[in-house]
């Protein structure tokens, strides 16, 4: 099969074959499974060959890096990946963040307590999302809400089979997420103060040559 040349299109730079070519293709489903699957690889080839990076924390590469080798998961082909990178993410910034109880300055800045979670008692799931500002929120909607509500409703949000939610990069990194329009509108409360869920949203829909998340979403979580 031959391949397609990819070297002036860098939107298709991961493509295989024919198959891999969203551009043209009109049917909306089939178009995203392309960019998805583009993506996924290109995603994997980052995991696979790091960029070097440097921290004023020696010690913080070495955490994060602990973190993410002692995740023992099955094999991604067994579940959808998609959910697979989101529990992954997650259970990655639960052993960054478990790990550092005694320390949390060694911790990613966007993985530090906030002063109100250090004043407010809160379920440790809290903590793992990477956005204080996220953090704040949702310890302040227990005031109207329950918590184990809230959190029964979200994990059933995310197990649904509608996708609202992906992770393309650093679990700790507010940036490497994506939300769905529908998502962010459902769940906009917790995201209040908190633009970056929509600017990277908006970064990674550009990669596919996705126009970007409606403009009213921010007077929704301003």
């Amino acid at each position: 099969m031959d391949l397609i040349p990819l070297t002036l299109n860098r939107q298709l730079q991961e493509a295989r074959d024919t198959s891999d070519d969203w551009t043209g293709v009109t049917d909306q489903t089939e178009r995203r499974r392309r960019q998805t699957r583009l993506n996924v690889r290109a995603h994997r080839k980052r995991k696979t060959h790091p960029p070097c990076s440097c921290s004023s924390d020696e010690h913080l590469p070495t955490l994060l890096a602990a973190a993410t080798h002692q995740i023992s998961l099955s094999a991604d082909h067994l579940i959808p990946l998609v959910r697979y990178n989101l529990s992954r993410a997650w259970l990655t910034n639960t052993r960054l963040v478990s790990g550092m109880n005694d320390t949390p300055t060694l911790l990613p800045p966007s993985l530090q307590p906030t002063p109100l979670q250090k004043s407010t008692r809160h379920p440790a799931w809290v903590d793992i999302y990477p956005s204080p500002v996220m953090r704040d929120n949702i310890i302040l909607s227990f005031r109207t809400t329950d918590a184990s509500a809230l959190c029964a409703r979200f994990s059933a949000e995310i197990l649904s089979d509608e996708v609202g939610i992906l992770v393309w990069g650093d679990p700790w990194d507010i940036g490497a997420y994506e939300v769905t329009e529908s998502f962010l509108r459902r769940w906009a409360f917790l995201f209040r103060g908190e633009p970056a869920i929509i600017e990277g949203s908006n970064r990674w829909r550009e990669l596919r040559g996705e126009p970007p998340l409606p403009g009213y979403l921010y007077s929704l979580i301003g």
